[in-house]
């Protein structure tokens, strides 16, 4: 019977593995704590964009104008920055009874995943409304189960 001979680089490959799975996994780990802000890459490096006051803000996104109890007059504009999946979100506009008016999907204008980007969103248009209030909702679905997320609600005066 012959005696088997174990492969020369059987062990490298398997160490190998171990090696490269160990640095990928603490890669991700990394990513993770710079994507979501746990720890500071750099302290004296100034910010690219400076990031605003928002008026209105959840996590991952931030309307600026119009402000709550602003007067709108068609056509206004919705203006902020969102950080969120792909660069896409949602909007709806109610009037006073929570009737639908508009609706629509926006995009931000983020320059890489997991940075805020700008959005502007440009209403020229409603039907009949009841009462002269209502709100603007922007919002993310959630990949997860597909219900609203970073929802920011902003009640307005419509002229």
């Amino acid at each position: 019977m012959a005696k088997k001979i174990p492969h020369p680089f059987a062990r490298f490959h398997l160490s190998s593995f171990i090696l490269g799975l160990a640095g990928g996994i603490f890669l991700m780990f990394f990513y993770q704590l710079v994507l979501y802000q746990s720890i500071p890459v750099s302290s004296n490096v100034p910010a690219a964009v400076p990031t605003p006051t928002p008026t209105m803000a959840t996590g991952n996104i931030q309307v600026r104008f119009p402000t709550p109890g602003a007067t709108v007059s068609l056509p206004f504009t919705i203006t902020g920055q969102a950080r969120v999946f792909e660069n896409q979100f949602n909007y709806r506009i109610k009037d006073a009874n929570g009737t639908l008016l508009q609706q629509g999907t926006a995009y931000a204008n983020s320059q890489d995943a997991g940075q805020f980007g700008p959005f502007t969103i440009t209403i020229s248009s409603l039907p009949h409304r009841q009462g002269n209030t209502g709100t603007i909702e922007v919002f993310d679905y959630s990949a997860r189960d597909g219900s609203e997320i970073d929802k920011v609600v902003i009640p307005v005066i419509f002229n």
